[in-house]
């Protein structure tokens, strides 16, 4: 029963938090896709293939000591969503990042050309014991060209 409880509070916080309110009217935006069915994909991998347009952006989570990595662009197969988090513990509660991990403490802000193959929106999918529903994620299938990356950025951790 206390276990019910818990994951019940920790469901109610994490829908109220300053990210899902600052976030509400994300749908609006030029990255919503339009025509959207009823449910989003499992995943952004189920989710169908289109191209991105010009001013799309997309935040990756991570560590700054990935910088290098990024500078020939996001790798093929790379994860990113367009909610920015506050914190590193934030993002980790909205895209279910793993726990094992301390939270991210940077992120990159990926500006793909138009054109460019992609993956989304689809559901993220529950992991590590939390189900975020609704949240939407978006994967890169053959990476990003250079330049098309930017940071990292400082992220609090908490």
């Amino acid at each position: 029963m206390t276990r019910i409880v818990a994951c019940l509070l920790a469901m109610f916080f994490s829908m109220s938090s300053p990210a899902i309110e600052r976030n509400a009217d994300l749908w609006r935006s030029s990255l919503a896709a339009n025509n959207l069915p009823a449910r989003l994909p499992a995943g952004a991998n189920n989710a169908p293939l289109r191209l991105t347009q010009a001013g799309d952006e997309f935040i990756h989570y991570g560590y700054a000591e990935h910088a290098a990595g990024w500078q020939a662009g996001a790798r093929p197969g790379t994860f990113a969503g367009t909610i920015r988090a506050s914190t590193g513990a934030e993002a980790q509660n909205i895209y279910n990042l793993p726990r094992w991990r301390s939270p991210p403490a940077a992120y990159y802000v990926i500006r793909p050309p138009a054109g460019m193959p992609i993956q989304g929106p689809g559901r993220v999918m529950p992991a590590y014991g939390r189900d975020v529903p609704g949240l939407s994620e978006f994967v890169f299938p053959q990476g990003t060209p250079p330049g098309s990356v930017s940071g990292p950025f400082p992220l609090p951790p908490r």
